[in-house]
């Protein structure tokens, strides 16, 4: 047994690893968030936090993490980076920038504690990092009168600390301000000539003037606790300073001069109780007048412009949308860029004066660029190589068609997600299927509503479809984000599958037609409340799908303990001859507690994950075959070759492969896809490929998920190399 054991491993051949479709560049996958930006008179330099070398991309349970990053990047004058994929730093969070003409200083926090350091114009370190706070903080700020630097911050002992620092980047003097047992939660610094302008509260509303050396006025300019509420902001002039509060219900503004008198009151100049209160709300003079920001609960952000003497100019306007953080405002050469973070995107806008900034088109464009993600493969037999499909792009998300050699553009959007994508090959005619979802937000688990849509192709890549032919539309369906879906054709025309969560299927005509209006339910038994993973073959005159049902009661309230998650592995034979499709059986392979969400069928033989294992269960059995147990298996896949099994599957940062005969005797030991050394691997897909069968997977390409693939024959050591697509 042994020796034969022996021959067939040698008998096993994996081809080369080839990458999956162009290299596309767009918006950076992951999220980057927290930027800042300064302009020392000639140059730029940007930083931001990145959460690149996450999988997935976009998604949650996280399969791998890695602390958040500072990435930096030189910057021009209109906004762009020289290095739009940064360079990385180290780890951190909570970012700001400034500038005094010549080098730069970085404040950030991290799990030690609030730090400044400072760099190049490069983003290099260019001196020694000083811890200022022991503790983390996020309400910090830095700015520079041209010479030194001002680094300001609530302190955990009701105060406010104040440090300049030298041009070199070296502490140089230090003031320290009471609150007077008051638990400050918001300061603001600003540069008015050469002095530096702080605001904090004692409760009452402070100003106080630093110089370089630390000698300080400090007054207080608002005694009212109740009129000093909320968010501080503060931007300078050359005579005056405006302080803005965003506060319960309204925002206030107060115009004080560079001698410390009143020049107008405190005063509402916008209110609402659709007021979000979370900072920093940055405000800026341009020359002219002063900004005000202020976020709405209903993920804006909106914008005023205010005069000198503290009177509102034009209306409030809409500046950003899908819930914009972080904007920051830098002037350069070119004007003024804005900077702030939405979805998981830095973005930026470039305008000249605060009336253009309200009354132009809002646009935003994509700061951080980087190789685009490419995810969920599904494959289907064409021959010689796979039809390939998979999801592409964080931002601009696409839809990939690979067919006859080349990559071709099923799909795109920029406002809603597309996800789960399947194929198949009736007679000429080569249809791809996916879902239409909301754009989620980030880490979220369900979005409200989807869509499905099927288009056609010829065999060799050209679009049978001007647009994608809408399947089902259910916008008012909390559904969850990855449920999958699958395509097959039935001899006459396609059937395709998806989930509401209930398993829904519907015919479509080679000659494009919705043969089904009303989609076929299609229920599990027992129906447990979601299905996922499915998989559908061909069986003669019959369709038999199987699929994950599960549940993991995350939506139950008010039961103690919470029930534990369930499982089970269903099948169903489906009859799509007439004129409306007949389920002719549904039934479980098995039904467990623990959580599986996908299943994957080939000839008649099913693959699922259940409680730490991947098993295999014919169709007419009900007991299941262990092929591996181990911490991080999934996402299960499996081929027929006309002879043997071959089953893939991810095993942690791994994908594995194995053979298993006709009745699911394991062939041979378990082994690795991906080449050695290549890095992390993760959600395989197989299918048919001339001789052998093709795995594709996704690992990482410097710190981005993209697909590769590799042939797995049986005809001992040929390789067989081919381009994917181009």
């Amino acid at each position: 047994m042994l020796l034969a054991l022996g021959l067939f491993l040698a008998a096993i051949h994996l081809g080369p690893e080839t990458p999956l479709g162009p290299r596309v560049i767009g918006a950076a996958p992951n999220s980057q968030y927290s930027p800042a930006a300064a302009w020392n008179g000639h140059t730029g330099l940007a930083v931001w936090l990145d959460d690149r070398g996450r999988y997935p991309a976009d998604s949650i349970p996280l399969r791998a993490y890695v602390e958040q990053t500072v990435r930096v990047s030189p910057m021009r004058a209109d906004g762009s980076l020289v290095n739009p994929a940064g360079t990385p730093l180290f780890a951190a969070s909570a970012l700001r920038l400034a500038s005094n003409g010549s080098s730069f200083m970085l404040a950030y926090a991290d799990h030690n504690g609030t730090h400044a350091v400072p760099l190049d114009e490069n983003g290099v370190v260019a001196g020694a990092d000083t811890l200022i706070i022991a503790s983390y903080s996020f309400d910090f700020d830095i700015v520079s009168n041209g010479h030194t630097f001002l680094f300001v911050s609530p302190m955990p002992n009701q105060s406010v600390e104040a440090l300049v620092f030298a041009p070199d980047g070296a502490p140089y003097a230090a003031k320290t301000f009471d609150t007077h047992s008051f638990q400050n939660s918001a300061v603001a610094a600003a540069v008015i000539g050469d002095v530096y302008a702080i605001a904090y509260r004692s409760p009452e509303l402070h100003l106080a003037f630093l110089a370089e050396n630390a000698a300080t006025t400090d007054q207080v300019i608002d005694s009212d606790p109740d009129a000093a509420r909320g968010l501080l902001s503060m931007a300078a002039s050359d005579d005056r300073v405006l302080i803005a509060l965003t506060g319960l219900g309204d925002v206030r503004t107060m115009i004080v001069g560079r001698d410390g008198r009143t020049i107008a009151p405190m005063q509402p100049q916008f209110n609402s109780y659709h007021l979000f209160i979370e900072g920093p709300l940055p405000a800026f003079w341009d020359g002219t007048s002063f900004l005000i920001t202020w976020l709405s609960d209903e993920g804006t952000m909106t914008a005023a412009d205010i005069s000198p003497t503290n009177s509102l100019i034009d209306l409030p306007a809409v500046i950003a949308t899908r819930e914009p953080r972080d904007l920051t405002f830098t002037r350069t050469s070119d004007g003024i860029v804005a900077m702030w973070f939405s979805d998981g995107d830095v973005l930026r806008r470039v305008f000249t004066s605060n009336k253009q900034l309200l009354a132009q088109p809002r646009t935003e464009t994509p700061v951080v660029l980087d190789l685009q993600t490419q995810t969920e493969p599904s494959l289907a037999p064409f021959g010689s190589e796979p039809l390939r499909v998979w999801r592409e792009g964080p931002r601009d998300v696409h839809i990939k068609l690979s067919i006859a050699g080349k990559t071709v553009d099923v799909a795109a959007s920029t406002d809603r997600d597309l996800r789960d994508p399947s194929v198949a090959r009736g007679g000429d005619v080569v249809l791809v299927f996916w879902r239409d979802i909301l754009r989620p937000d980030p880490g979220a688990l369900s979005t409200y509503g989807y869509r499905t849509y099927a288009r056609r192709f010829a065999l060799d890549g050209t679009p049978l479809d001007a647009q994608p032919i809408l399947v089902e539309s259910a916008d008012a369906i909390t559904n969850e984000i990855e449920l999958g879906t699958s395509t097959v054709f039935d001899g006459r025309n396609f059937v395709v599958f998806w989930s509401t969560p209930n398993l829904r299927a519907a015919r479509i005509s080679p000659a494009g037609a919705l043969l089904d209006a009303t989609p076929l339910v299609i229920e599990a038994t027992p129906a447990l409340g979601f299905d996922s993973g499915m998989h559908a073959v061909r069986n003669g005159d019959e369709i038999v799908v199987a699929w994950s049902s599960w549940n993991d009661y995350r939506y139950l309230t008010g039961i103690s303990p919470r029930p534990s998650p369930v499982s089970a592995a269903d099948v169903a034979r489906i009859d799509t001859r007439g004129s409306a499709m007949k389920v002719l059986e549904t039934r479980a392979l098995w039904q467990r507690a623990g959580l599986s969400k996908r299943t994957d069928i080939a000839n008649d033989a099913v693959v699922s994950q259940h409680n730490g294992c991947i098993e295999a269960t014919l169709l007419g059995s009900s007991t299941p075959v262990t092929i591996d147990c181990a911490a991080g298996v999934g996402r299960p896949a499996i081929a027929w070759d006309g002879e043997e099994y071959v089953v893939v599957w991810s095993r942690a940062s791994d994908v594995r492969a194995m053979h298993l005969d006709r009745s699911l005797h394991p062939l041979d030991d378990s082994f690795s896809i991906a080449p050695p050394g290549a890095g992390a691997a993760y959600e395989p897909a197989v299918a048919l490929a001339g001789s052998g069968v093709e795995v594709d997977y996704v690992r990482f390409d410097n710190g981005i998920p993209r697909l590769f693939a590799r042939v797995l024959d049986r005809l001992g050591p040929i390789t067989r190399g081919r381009v994917i697509g181009h």
